[in-house]
């Protein structure tokens, strides 16, 4: 068996505390017991005095349970790094964030829960010294990697589904079109026939987004290739307009009347 021994010491005035440190070990079977003792050293005597000695004695299931919640943590923290690297944006990396404090909240609460009990008060500093270091370990290590430019989308610019002027369309609709109405028109117009893998955009049309109606009329923007021809851009609003629930085809967006 051997033992560790460790000071702090700090001053107040001419006394000095020391904080002793002592843990007696094991080969890793059984038991640890720790020992720590605040020691009053007085300058202007030299004596010196034990203030106040607090022991703690950890079985090995204890220490079971303190390696399995600080590698936990450590997971988790590792988990939610990994998804914000690998976000398709800020956006959507915002919600590791979300969900580091998430696990780190329900670690603190559970060990503020359980350290009213003696019994149990080492399991509730080991759980809040877990969250804390959830939490501590993500942001440390997703702000390194921002500053190192090691997340991919950080030069990703965004791009806006509302086409500017020239660059595609604004469709707004009679007055009481329903929903199944516009549907229709999306799927036929604007989407392909759906496959196995899902729907995609026709040839041509980049974004498609439905817009807040404007006076009481449903509006859906459409944003056209870069490589479509001046033709086939007539041609595709000549087709929009022609449809029956279509009052108008603008190419930037109309100004609401008062």
């Amino acid at each position: 068996m051997r033992k560790t021994t460790s000071t702090l010491r700090g001053s107040v005035g001419a006394t000095e505390l020391w904080a002793v440190w002592t843990a007696p070990t094991s080969s890793g079977f059984g038991s640890v017991r720790i020992a720590v003792t605040i020691v009053e050293f007085d300058w202007m005597s030299g004596d010196t005095r034990p203030v106040r000695t607090w022991r703690a004695r950890f079985t090995m299931r204890e220490r079971a349970i303190v390696f399995v919640l600080l590698a936990l943590s450590t997971g988790l923290s590792t988990w939610m790094v990994s998804a914000f690297v690998e976000a398709p944006g800020g956006y959507a990396a915002a919600y590791s964030t979300g969900g580091a404090y998430v696990f780190a909240s329900i670690f603190a609460i559970s060990g503020l829960a359980w350290i009213p009990w003696r019994r149990w008060r080492w399991l509730g500093l080991t759980l809040l010294v877990s969250g804390t270091w959830l939490i501590g370990s993500y942001l440390g290590a997703v702000n390194t990697l921002y500053r190192l430019d090691l997340v991919p989308w950080k030069t990703e610019r965004m791009v806006s589904l509302l086409p500017a002027r020239g660059n595609g369309y604004y469709i707004y609709f009679r007055r009481g079109t329903s929903d199944a109405q516009i549907e229709d028109f999306i799927d036929r117009l604007i989407f392909e026939p759906p496959t196995s893998h899902g729907r995609s955009l026709k040839r041509g049309v980049r974004s498609f987004a439905r817009m807040t109606p404007v006076d009481d009329r449903e509006t859906i923007a459409v944003g056209l290739s870069p490589d479509l021809g001046s033709r086939q851009r007539q041609a595709l609003r000549v087709r929009l307009q022609s449809e029956p629930i279509v009052a108008q085809v603008s190419e930037s967006p109309l100004a609401k009347s008062r």
